[in-house]
């Protein structure tokens, strides 16, 4: 392959590097920073050229160029190199010096990811092909913290499942600015089993069936969140823990308006309700979750008897109501009602349970 120099900038220089991902820099050790903040931005640059290149064989070219500088095997002379190129090839030449071939690996695993995005535009993917290339994404992106952070290992990273909430909880965010971009996030089956019409998303007229798959998607996504939350708890790395946590805590801020609005949500970092999540998931991630965690990740709703239903159910336990509920199970129970060892706790047993079967409880 010849190489030019890359001048095609204008749509994506300066790489975008926000606010959070500052925040996250500065619990990466302070001898990797620098090189974080340079990986970021690269694949920042990268997926912003992928989604914005005008013409669609522009952008194979393109990344083909990538692979190529990469594996070491791009042009010598900086002035052919674009400035995200240049800190790639800095980048990987470090690391190669030290004997690593990890984050070249990573990058490799991003570049493919990018890829697949850019060849599926306009075409709707299988369920599972779909969430294949989610996984290994958010694989390869917690994999490098993990690497920045020195304690990468083999194996899957502490917390993936959490990061495929987050992947999950990002596109049901962008939705319609993805398929107003040809780029569909639903896979064929979901479009099938959901009846969902993509002219009519993007036309904002289809919030029914879209809304019905995006509340699914998005109960899915928070429990994963829990999941990661405990998965990220037996790290032993602190400042790899807390970069994971702050993740967490960023795309459980979105998710709950999700649930709560569904496609009409507005999405945004309320800096109260921020801190107030991050400090429940330190409790979670360092002192084990509380005893209410598992009835408030289903979202299941705190019952409570009316002030009508609890007098109810205490007079009926006083005065022996339920009587006739009582004959029907002895009836029921014929010669074996000789047998019960203890008849009188069955009894009981029975009509409490027959007392709340009945009662009238609300939510609140």
């Amino acid at each position: 392959m010849q190489f030019r120099r890359h001048t095609d900038n204008s749509r994506v220089d300066p790489p975008r590097v926000n606010a959070f991902t500052l925040l996250l820099s500065y619990l990466i050790p302070a001898d990797r920073r620098n090189a974080f903040l340079d990986w970021y931005a690269y694949l920042r640059w990268v997926d912003d050229f992928a989604d914005e290149a005008s013409v669609d064989a522009t952008v194979q070219p393109f990344l083909n160029r990538q692979y190529l500088l990469l594996e070491g095997e791009g042009p010598c002379h900086h002035a052919l190199l674009t400035s995200q190129e240049r800190s790639l090839v800095s980048l990987i030449a470090e690391n190669r010096i030290g004997g690593g071939v990890v984050l070249a690996s990573l990058i490799r695993d991003m570049l493919d990811c990018i890829e697949f995005d850019a060849r599926r535009r306009g075409i709707l993917t299988s369920h599972e092909r779909l969430r294949g290339y989610w996984l290994k994404e958010v694989r390869s992106y917690l994999s490098a913290i993990a690497w920045f952070c020195g304690i990468w290992q083999d194996g899957d990273p502490p917390g993936l499942r959490g990061a495929e909430g987050a992947k999950i909880v990002h596109v049901l965010r962008d939705l319609r600015k993805d398929i107003g971009g040809n780029q569909i996030n639903v896979s064929c089956e979901e479009v099938a089993a959901f009846g969902i019409s993509l002219e009519r998303v993007i036309a904002s007229t289809g919030e029914a069936e879209v809304g019905r798959w995006v509340a699914a998607n998005a109960r899915v996504a928070r429990q994963m969140l829990w999941q990661g939350l405990e998965e990220v708890r037996g790290c032993s790395g602190l400042r790899y823990k807390l970069v994971v946590v702050l993740l967490i805590t960023k795309y459980q801020c979105y998710v709950n308006p999700m649930l709560r609005d569904g496609l009409i949500a507005t999405f945004g970092l309320c800096p109260y309700e921020f801190l107030t999540q991050f400090m429940r998931n330190l409790i979670v991630c360092f002192t084990g979750p509380p005893r209410s965690r598992r009835r408030e990740v289903l979202d299941h709703p705190v019952v409570r008897p009316t002030s009508r239903a609890r007098l109810a159910l205490y007079s009926g336990l006083v005065v022996g109501t339920a009587r006739s509920e009582l004959a029907d199970l002895y009836r029921s129970l014929g010669p074996a009602r000789k047998k019960v060892g203890d008849a009188g706790r069955v009894r009981r047993r029975f009509r409490v349970a027959c007392l709340l079967g009945r009662t009238a409880f609300e939510v609140v």
